[in-house]
């Protein structure tokens, strides 16, 4: 593993896929749309990228959600998951020792905690701050922050702040 990387057991790359199947199987595999796709299976791979953590690959009927494909528990301990916006459901990964990686939708509004990276030059001031004040100012194209970001049924440790 590279030197950044060399405190982490393991970096887990999490995705699922939706295959059509014929409508005629619909009530074994019922699919996420009854107009689009009345029947379908989902595949849900949870694969190591350094081969420390077993790889899991599940198949489960297409209308299954994302985020109830994956437990989290003590396994995530000093491990990375990588994933997409359907599973943004797991605030139980930083209890357990884990962290994660994930884009967030264009209308989420973090709270910055800290900024992971220091820029010479012309900075600003982003610590404490939601990511709507700042973003008109910002001009680097990445930008690397530690945030504080809820979903709708989160308890907010931040207190005053709203979700």
């Amino acid at each position: 593993m590279s030197e950044k990387l060399k405190d982490f057991r393991d970096l887990i790359s999490i995705d699922s896929t939706l295959l059509r199947l014929h409508e005629q199987l619909a009530e074994k595999w019922p699919g996420p749309r009854t107009y689009h796709s009345p029947a379908s299976v989902k595949i849900n791979a949870a694969v190591s990228v350094f081969g420390a953590t077993k790889t899991k690959v599940r198949v489960v009927e297409g209308k299954r959600a994302e985020s109830k494909l994956m437990s989290i528990g003590n396994w995530v301990k000093d491990r990375i998951l990588l994933f997409d916006l359907g599973y943004l459901g797991f605030a139980k990964i930083k209890d357990h020792g884990g962290y994660f990686v994930s884009r967030l939708k264009c209308n989420s509004n973090p709270y910055i905690l800290r900024s992971l990276k220091q820029h010479r030059g012309r900075s600003i001031k982003v610590d404490g701050l939601r990511l709507s004040e700042i973003k008109h100012k910002l001009k680097r194209g990445i930008c690397d922050f530690e945030v504080w970001a809820t979903t709708s049924t989160s308890k907010n440790p931040l207190g005053g702040l709203k979700d």
